[in-house]
């Protein structure tokens, strides 16, 4: 019919195109045989054979395989990403991750702009992200071709839109998650900068979680100017409210090492929730070995719970570790 015309003249049309895909836009696995695959929470490794049937075959592929089936596969995957089922959305998602960018990235960009579900436009940023980890750019193999370039930036803008203007928390908090792993060096800067305007901008606390952990991953120290002020102007009775954003902005400062932040981190050491106190004593592990630190993880040890004294021992280890190896 008319689906296997279109599929037929995509084939026909270019017979090149799935000779230059790399093989690498399809699934590889770890030492024990997992792949990776996107879920609407993040990226997570599964084993091909619990996957779903069709995503299941789609990861066993070899870039050989890939011809007359999968282009009217591909047609099936779109009904599917139309349909108003979530289920359908989201395994069509996971299945098109182990096919080339060609085909690949046009539709996951499409889901996160134009898809009703939440659910299947977060999957699709995760998703996008994984497409993203195949280039050779983010490898470590060299600059992206012209055509890969422009695939990235499809995706990046597509995630980025979605972070800026998304109805829904769950959709931007995803989006922020994504772009705390995105290495594409052409938008570095540009990254960086939206990312600490919007945890200044932010009201939902999940989303604002999200952004100070992407800002601690991405590494760039000047961050710690829109982190340190956020938690300074809390009082520690705020933490029944705050507690995951207290404490993603807290990991984010360890990570980055901002000195400026260790009577900040002093004064959460010793508020009423756990979880922050906990957060503080694996947050020292991020800083250099010096007295200041190693004093205040030392005190940590007489902590009323044993969970925050457990991870004070481990930063303590950590540290001596790191004086013994300058």
């Amino acid at each position: 019919g008319a689906k296997g015309g279109r599929a037929m003249a995509s084939m026909t049309t270019r017979p090149g195109s799935v000779a230059r895909q790399t093989v690498r836009a399809l699934g590889e696995r770890d030492d024990q045989g997992r792949v990776r695959i996107a879920t609407p929470f993040g990226i997570v490794r599964r084993d091909p054979d619990a996957l779903p049937p069709m995503v299941s075959k789609a990861a066993a592929m070899t870039l050989t395989e890939f011809g007359w089936g999968n282009w009217r596969r591909l047609g099936e995957l779109d009904e599917k990403l139309s349909s108003s089922s979530s289920a359908d959305q989201l395994s069509a998602l996971q299945e098109l991750c182990f096919y080339p960018a060609d085909e690949s990235v046009p539709r996951l960009v499409r889901t996160i702009s134009k898809s009703d579900d939440e659910m299947a436009r977060s999957q699709a940023a995760f998703a996008c992200l994984l497409v993203l980890d195949n280039f050779e750019e983010t490898r470590g193999e060299g600059k992206l071709s012209a055509k890969r370039h422009r695939q990235a930036m499809r995706c990046y803008e597509a995630i980025e839109a979605a972070l800026i203007s998304d109805s829904s928390p769950t959709v931007r908090s995803a989006a922020a998650g994504v772009m705390g792993s995105l290495k594409l060096s052409a938008v570095r800067e540009r990254l960086d900068c939206l990312l600490k305007r919007l945890m200044l901008e932010e009201n939902d606390w999940l989303v604002k979680m999200c952004l100070a952990v992407s800002l601690g991953s991405r590494g760039d120290p000047s961050a710690g100017a829109v982190l340190l002020p956020f938690i300074q102007r809390l009082k520690l009775s705020d933490c029944e409210n705050n507690s995951l954003v207290i404490q993603g902005v807290i990991g984010a400062l360890g990570q980055l090492n901002i000195v400026a932040a260790l009577p900040e981190l002093e004064r959460w050491s010793k508020c009423p929730d756990m979880m922050i106190r906990m957060q503080v004593a694996e947050a020292l592990q991020g800083f250099a070995p010096d007295a200041e630190v190693l004093t205040l993880a030392k005190a940590m040890l007489g902590d009323e719970n044993q969970l925050v004294q457990q991870q004070a021992r481990h930063s303590i280890a950590a540290l001596e570790a790191k004086s013994t190896a300058l």
